[in-house]
């Protein structure tokens, strides 16, 4: 594939999104320019629409600068705020209520996990061999 053919963020929006990712963030300023260069590139890569909605969950560092100047550059990105830190259910709760997918991925933005390995866990359910799909690595006793 050539550069000049090669998909991108922004192509992938004329796609119904179909996954949502939500991403609650407190004071991730430090994370967030990297987790979201790394969404935009596995969103190129990508048949189905996706959006990343990051929750600022009250953040007292520059997470919501960051997250503003990210908004023009990630055309896939959307951002919730809240004002005062309220939990991540809550966060949770508002990117659900803000989301356009009907799958939704909880993603954390601290880069434990890469976004790259978003395509594999929906890949089931996408497919339409999964309605629901977790994964629990120990079940409390």
């Amino acid at each position: 594939m050539t550069l000049a053919t090669r998909p991108t963020a922004a192509a992938a929006l004329t796609r119904t999104i179909r996954v949502s990712i939500l991403v609650p963030a407190k004071d991730e300023a430090e994370n967030l320019p990297r987790f979201l260069a790394l969404c935009a590139e596995m969103i190129a890569a990508q048949s189905v629409g996706y959006e990343v909605v990051v929750i600022d969950d009250g953040s007292r560092d520059a997470t919501p600068s960051v997250l503003a100047e990210a908004v023009p550059r990630y055309p896939f990105l959307r951002v919730v705020t809240h004002r005062t830190q309220r939990g991540i259910a809550d966060a949770l709760r508002s990117g659900y209520l803000a989301a356009q997918g009907d799958i939704l991925v909880f993603y954390p933005a601290d880069l434990q996990f890469l976004p790259a390995d978003i395509p594999r866990l929906c890949a089931p359910i996408l497919a339409g061999r999964f309605r629901v799909f977790a994964e629990c690595t120990e079940w409390p006793v």
